[in-house]
């Protein structure tokens, strides 16, 4: 079984399709409450709220202003997610984006590195070492520049450039995170982590070749 599975991907690219309804949406959010507070709620209502929720969360807040009870109510269903299978690895992807977004709020050392783990877990089980497989290495370069081990930062990328694929990520995974991407360059080109930029623009080339990246 595939990381990230058919089912999760047409999740995603439903969410995006309702956020650009505007008010429109309403509907949809009153149809998706009633499903997932039923008993019983299948994989892909919880993951469908807790995905709306994350993601039109930051279209409303500012990442310090966003309520820490909502953002704990997201990643308490993420969490309620995790199955023990191949598809874990989208979902600690999503709590790793989620954290990095709220780094200075309701940051957690431990369970950023369990997930890293388990993503690095997964892909070495599943034995295919797709271009999707870079997001591992460049949310562990994330949190390993927060704690301000660059060195150890620069060796995560180098893996990922020589385990992964080359090619685009799919547009799904690009279109969510290539925000965390800009804003992790960002940070590197402030702090003058040339080390970083490089290695960063350098797989903006090769895994991201339709967006524009750097200075």
């Amino acid at each position: 079984m595939p990381c990230f599975t058919k089912e999760q991907e047409n999740v995603i690219k439903t969410i995006y399709f309702v956020t650009k309804l505007g008010k429109a949406r309403g509907n949809f959010e009153k149809e998706l409450n009633t499903l997932y507070f039923k008993e019983n709620a299948s994989y892909s209502t919880k993951l469908s709220y807790a995905f709306y929720q994350h993601y039109t969360l930051w279209q409303t807040y500012s990442a310090l202003d966003a309520p820490d009870t909502i953002c704990l109510e997201i990643l308490k269903i993420y969490d309620e997610l995790l199955t023990g299978k191949d598809e874990d690895w989208f979902i600690e992807c999503l709590k790793l984006m989620f954290y990095e977004q709220k780094y200075d709020g309701i940051y957690d050392t431990d369970v950023c590195t369990q997930s890293i783990s388990r993503m690095l877990e997964l892909q070495k089980l599943v034995g295919d070492n797709i271009p999707d497989y870079i997001i591992t290495y460049i949310l562990e370069a994330f949190f390993l520049f927060k704690r301000g081990e660059t060195k150890k930062a620069v060796r995560a990328l180098n893996e990922g450039l020589n385990i992964c694929a080359k090619g685009n990520i799919r547009c799904v995974l690009y279109k969510h995170f290539k925000g965390f991407l800009e804003r992790f360059l960002y940070q590197t080109h402030n702090c003058k982590e040339d080390g970083l930029s490089i290695l960063l623009e350098k797989i903006a080339d090769c895994y991201f070749s339709s967006g524009k990246f750097g200075r």
